[in-house]
């Protein structure tokens, strides 16, 4: 029996069989994939154990079909509809489903931007597994010299359920074709999966020597494709429906303090250090209303200054006169109303509002970030180092003040000076009269590139004072009232003023609300630490802007891609 996702497909094919001779055109192009994605919705689905077949053509055998999910998608480089299957053990293949030239259904395997027919599947699929295998044994990934008899002994490291049809297929090959694939699988195996040891990219390779000398850019990709609209759609739903079930964990979430250490501190402010609950919604600067399970009385409130996703580390305010450590016996800690309420509330609020024809224009930067449109990049040309800043550095610098390119990623590991580079970003983009937001995760975060700022004119967002750093509060904090008059006389002497804050700083902050609605959208704004950053605080905020420019480590937090 098929499944109905299975069926979505099928009804992909039939549609376009039925519309071929009115328009064949039509049929063969991404708006007919698009059509048939809002009509069908189809979602990503697991592959039932008899595996799945299309047009009487089995796609994935059943011996092939434990754990295995799958997805559709348009990929414009092939022009085509996609299969995407995915299997618990990290392999991925994919499919082409397009139309023949007489508007039949023609299915073809999808290996690294080659399409090959259904059976030349077996010998790549074979050859995978096997160096896979055979590395992990100590073996020497040098084909050049094996006979077929070794190849054939190679045969072992296929696991017992592995198809027969597989095994048939690959034991037909000659000497020459047994070279050959296993070269090619080889070449098409990512750096680091041939090593122990992962690699940093350096200008958008990996390289597992330092070089002393820098190289121009290879694998340049200056364009990225658009997503579908109801890609988009199902994104912002998924980003909704996340957090629902943060608000219903975060309601019921619960920290106990008996076992926290008193790292230093005195009456009434103690730095503690616990170990978190697996799974605890706690995010940098959230604070918790802290009471005695006994009788519920208060004892203080606790903000969390670093949090790993195994330690926190935070600071305990007290209102009692009790000895801290009778007090943490009995302390439990339960949120303040976080952010993620208010968050659903926006992003439902775009999803009942948000059309094809008139995304972009209300998402902003934020429909880019989305990928509701594709995104066109222009590399710096003639880059030299500068007296401050090396070539990778002024590379990423001269893309990020560059108006042409809308959206800017700069990744680099801890040390590599982004925090550097992020100044002379918004010092640059300041002289040229941009109007600028700058925003971080964390308090601590943007109060860092304050500092870093501070002869430019700039308001630091935030409800509460005690939320920023003492040096940056006086003259800067957007909720003294003379500190705003101030900056709106910076304004009217023809320069721009700076908004620095958290995301849900920024999202709350009736001055950039304001200044939105009534002058338009901003020029740019800048993320920092963006690989701690929630998706839907950062479409949120950059719907503020017209362009955006992100800065972090996506290694920062784990799980590492």
């Amino acid at each position: 029996m098929m499944s109905p996702e299975a069926e979505k497909i099928q009804s992909y094919f039939k549609e376009g069989q039925a519309l071929w001779k009115a328009s064949s055109k039509l049929v063969r192009s991404r708006r007919f994939y698009e059509l048939w994605e809002s009509a069908s919705n189809p979602e990503p689905f697991q592959i039932s154990v008899d595996g799945i077949s299309l047009f009487d053509q089995q796609i994935i055998p059943p011996g092939k079909a434990e754990r295995c999910s799958a997805f559709t998608c348009w990929d414009d480089a092939e022009d085509s509809m996609i299969l995407n299957l995915e299997t618990a053990d990290g392999l991925c293949e994919k499919y082409l489903l397009r139309f023949t030239d007489d508007g039949k259904p023609e299915i073809l395997f999808h290996k690294n931007q080659t399409a090959v027919k259904e059976e030349d599947f077996w010998k790549y699929d074979a050859a995978q597994l096997i160096i896979g295998k055979y590395q992990a044994s100590g073996g020497e990934l040098n084909f050049s010299k094996f006979q077929k008899k070794d190849f054939r002994k190679l045969l072992d490291f296929l696991p017992e359920s592995y198809p027969a049809e597989g095994r048939k297929a690959f034991r037909k090959l000659k000497l020459d074709e047994l070279k050959t694939v296993f070269e090619k699988t080889l070449s098409d195996r990512a750096s680091d999966e041939l090593g122990s040891q992962m690699e940093l990219p350096l200008f958008g390779t990996y390289s597992r020597v330092e070089k002393k000398q820098e190289t121009e850019i290879v694998n340049r990709k200056e364009s990225l494709p658009a997503r579908t609209f109801w890609q988009v759609s199902r994104m912002l739903r998924l980003l909704s429906e996340t957090d629902r079930l943060m608000i219903e964990f975060e309601r019921n979430f619960e920290l106990y303090f008996q076992d926290a250490t008193v790292v230093s501190g005195a009456h009434p402010v103690y730095v503690l250090s616990l170990e978190a609950p697996e799974g605890a919604p706690i995010f940098f600067d959230d604070i918790l209303d802290v009471r005695r399970r006994t009788d519920a009385s208060k004892i203080g409130t606790f903000r969390v200054d670093f949090f790993d996703g195994v330690q926190i580390l935070g600071r305990l305010t007290v209102e009692t006169a009790n000895k801290i450590n009778t007090d943490l016996c009995e302390a439990v800690g339960t949120l303040i109303r976080g952010p993620s309420e208010f968050l659903k509330e926006r992003l439902d609020s775009i999803r009942q509002e948000l059309k094809p024809e008139t995304a972009l224009s209300k998402l902003h930067s934020g429909g880019i970030i989305s990928g509701l449109t594709a995104v066109n990049f222009k590399f710096p040309e003639n880059t030299e180092p500068a007296p401050d800043l090396n070539l990778s550095q002024k590379t990423a610098f001269d893309a990020a003040v560059m108006d042409e390119n809308p959206l800017v990623l700069i990744q680099g590991p801890p040390g590599t000076g982004k925090t550097h580079v992020l100044r002379k970003i918004v010092r640059e983009l300041h002289a040229q009269g941009k109007r600028i937001i700058i925003t971080a995760p964390s308090h601590a975060a943007v109060d860092n590139i304050c500092r870093g700022i501070g002869d430019l004119p700039y308001l630091r967002c935030g409800r509460h004072s005690e939320s920023i750093a003492p040096d940056i509060l006086p003259g800067h904090w957007i909720g003294e009232r003379d500190n705003v008059k101030k900056m709106r006389q910076v304004e009217k002497e023809g320069k721009q003023v700076i908004y620095a804050g958290t995301h849900p700083a920024l999202l709350k902050d009736l001055c950039i609300k304001f200044d939105f609605e009534n002058i338009g959208p901003f020029d740019v704004i800048i993320f920092d630490e963006a690989g701690m950053s929630n998706m839907e605080e950062v479409i949120l905020c950059a719907m503020f802007a017209k362009r955006a420019i992100m800065l972090g480590d996506y290694k920062q937090l784990p799980p590492f891609p």
